[in-house]
């Protein structure tokens, strides 16, 4: 079985979000959270396509049954257990508010 890396998939998430605000701040573009937080859904998003990558998520965040993290419900699909399991874990391993002013002081935006 394949088998996800919940610690690659976040170093990864960091550098992809690192990217697309330089990007956004080279092009003039602001630097908000809404921006961060699709970038965030997207990739999640992108991690649950097939059912196979959607069992080794579940499976490595160690999600045992089908219990929604975040609304406490019951998951309908393993695509459902693995974004929302990845959701959970993903947001209390990324602060978009210290990502936001770690990029401000980084580039001296005030």
């Amino acid at each position: 079985m394949k088998t996800f890396n919940k610690y690659k998939f976040i170093e990864n998430l960091k550098e992809e979000i690192s990217n697309e605000l330089s990007y956004n701040y080279s092009k003039g573009m602001d630097i908000d959270e809404e921006m961060i937080r699709e970038q965030i859904y997207s990739s999640i998003e992108n991690q649950c396509i097939y059912s196979y990558d959607a069992w080794a998520i579940a499976y490595g965040l160690g999600e045992t049954d089908f219990a929604n993290p975040i609304t406490g419900g019951t998951c309908k699909n393993i695509y459902e257990l693995a974004y929302y399991s990845l959701l959970e874990y993903t947001e209390n391993e990324i602060d978009v508010y210290d990502i936001i002013e770690t990029f401000e002081t980084e580039n001296e935006i005030k």
